[in-house]
C-alpha cells in the first residue's frame, strides 16, 4: 500500500501529520507532496512543514490511495489547482481510494466525486455539500471514498485506514501502543 498526501498552504497540520504518522507507524508508505512550487508548506497555524516531494515529482500511477487533509486555506488552494483536480479525478476513475478529512470533502464535491455517496466532514461545511448524504460519524467509508470529520477524529481515521489496508488486529495493536482509548 502506497499513499500520497497532498499539502497546500493553509492545511490543517494536525489532521495531516497525525494520519501520516499513524500510517507510517503501521509501515504503510506515505509520501507528502507539496502542491506549492517548493517543498515548504505553511499550515493554517503557521507551522512550516517540509514535504517529501513536490507535486510535479509525483506519478499518481505509483500510488494506491490519496489523502487530502482539511484546513480552510488548504482546501481553497486545492480547489484552485487544476492540476490537482485532474490527479484526483484520475484516482477516482482508476477506482483508487480517496481519503478526505474536515473541509476536504468540499473539494471532492466540486469535482463531482462524492455524488450519491455517504460522507462525513467538518460540521460547518455540511452546507457546502449538495450531492452526498452527510452522516454524523467520525469516519465514513463508502466504496473508494473515505471521509472523516476533522482534527478530533484524525486518530480514528488513521486507525480505520490501518484496519482497512492491513487488518483490525494491526489497528488494535497500534491503538494500544499510542495509548488511545
Amino acid at each position: 500500500m502506497k499513499i500520497v498526501t497532498f499539502l497546500a498552504n493553509g492545511f490543517e497540520e494536525s489532521e495531516a501529520i497525525i494520519v501520516v504518522d499513524i500510517l507510517r507507524r503501521a509501515s504503510i508508505t506515505v509520501e507528502m507532496a507539496s502542491i506549492n512550487e517548493n517543498l515548504e508548506v505553511i499550515s493554517s497555524h503557521q507551522i512550516r512543514v517540509i514535504a517529501d516531494k513536490k507535486f510535479n515529482e509525483i506519478n499518481s500511477k505509483d500510488f494506491d490511495a490519496v489523502f487530502l487533509p482539511g484546513g480552510g486555506g488548504g482546501v481553497k488552494n486545492f480547489i484552485e489547482s487544476a492540476s490537482l483536480a485532474k490527479v484526483i479525478s484520475d484516482f477516482y476513475k482508476a477506482n483508487k481510494t480517496i481519503i478526505a478529512i474536515c473541509a476536504a470533502p468540499t473539494f471532492l464535491e466540486k469535482l463531482g466525486i462524492i455524488k450519491g455517496k455517504n460522507i462525513t466532514l467538518y460540521p460547518d461545511c455540511i452546507k457546502d455539500i449538495s450531492s452526498a448524504k452527510c452522516i454524523n460519524e467520525k469516519v465514513v467509508i463508502d466504496g473508494q471514498i473515505i471521509t472523516s470529520q476533522g482534527f478530533g477524529t484524525a486518530i480514528d481515521l488513521g486507525l480505520k485506514l490501518i484496519e482497512k489496508f492491513i487488518s483490525r488486529e494491526k489497528a488494535l495493536e497500534l491503538k494500544d501502543k499510542i495509548v488511545y482509548n
